[in-house]
């Protein structure tokens, strides 16, 4: 089947496991759904916000028509994937967009071969899914704005707060360490003076996307204000944080920057320590500073750290 979009921009765009639908039974077996189904559909789908619930919604009543054994859906630009029960051999992928926004794709899978009159289903079923997740990928997308550092892509202070919270909670129900790591750019107002502030803020994104990769994915970093960065090590002791604090000292000490045919080399000061028994917020915040200022006070470009 050709990749032939509807108007609102839904297309089928593979038809995997068989070289072409079923269609020994179309179009007399095809069955539009009831009003009764599409008065659900419209009131449970705009029912929420989250879009694995939505989906999980959708693939219900799906299944009440046809016989799906799962879905997946995918948007690449904000890195989210859903699967949905079982993945079977056969699948119909189809792409949700308009001119102006991609919505991702979403892939039904079925031990059975599709027929077309079930394809025809998909398609006019998804005219209902379309909007709930529009509105759910821009609610998304507000609420990341809201806790994200919008020059670097870290997390603000906001979310530094709730996952620190969160993660002292889990250590202390688990009795797991937890470590933590402050940084700050040495000299970096000479940067801003000598470069401008373009510059500074090109090394500020650069300099937090390099440490990311460094870091697990279990592993968060926050903008905390300025040049100065917090780095949440989940369930590491405080030798390893020194081991991650040294190994993202060395690395940000051998870059070489290019701005605007200049190549610059920036150092960093780092202070780090881990959980103790009561510990909150405040008091783990504190000793991380404490420990930063230690750094920054023997010389710089160094890891100190405070038991």
């Amino acid at each position: 089947m050709g990749s032939t979009p509807n108007s609102i921009g839904i297309s089928l765009v593979e038809n995997h496991g068989n070289t072409q639908p079923d269609i020994s039974n179309a179009p007399s077996d095809f069955v539009y759904p009831s009003n009764r189904l599409e008065t659900r559909l419209l009131r449970d789908l705009q029912s929420s916000l989250d879009i694995g619930e939505i989906l999980n919604i959708f693939l219900k009543e799906l299944r009440t028509l046809l016989p799906v054994d799962g879905l997946s859906y995918h948007h690449t630009e904000d890195q989210l994937e859903y699967k949905i029960g079982k993945q079977g051999k056969h699948q119909a992928t189809y792409h949700l967009e308009t001119d102006t926004e991609k919505m991702g794709q979403i892939i039904f899978s079925s031990r059975q071969r599709f027929k077309e009159s079930g394809l025809n289903i998909f398609e006019d079923l998804m005219s209902y899914l379309f909007y709930p997740i529009r509105n759910a990928l821009k609610y998304q997308k507000a609420v990341k704005a809201a806790v994200t550092d919008t020059l670097t892509n870290c997390g603000n202070r906001i979310a530094m707060e709730t996952a620190i919270l969160r993660e002292i909670q889990l250590a202390t129900r688990d009795d797991t360490p937890l470590a933590i790591i402050m940084f700050d750019f040495d000299y970096f107002k000479k940067v801003n003076d000598t470069f401008g502030h373009q510059c500074g803020d090109y090394i500020l994104k650069k300099i937090a996307a390099e440490i990311q990769n460094i870091l697990r994915k279990t592993d968060l970093i926050f903008r905390y204000g300025g040049e100065e960065f917090v780095i949440l090590l989940h369930r590491t002791t405080l030798e390893g944080a020194k081991i991650v604090a040294e190994q993202i000292r060395n690395h940000v000490e051998k870059l070489l920057l290019e701005f605007k045919r200049q190549t610059l080399t920036v150092t960093l000061s780092l202070g780090a320590t881990a959980m103790k028994k009561g510990d909150d917020i405040e008091s783990l915040i504190k000793r991380a500073d404490e420990s930063l200022y230690m750094a920054k006070h023997s010389g710089r470009n160094c890891v100190k750290y405070i038991i």
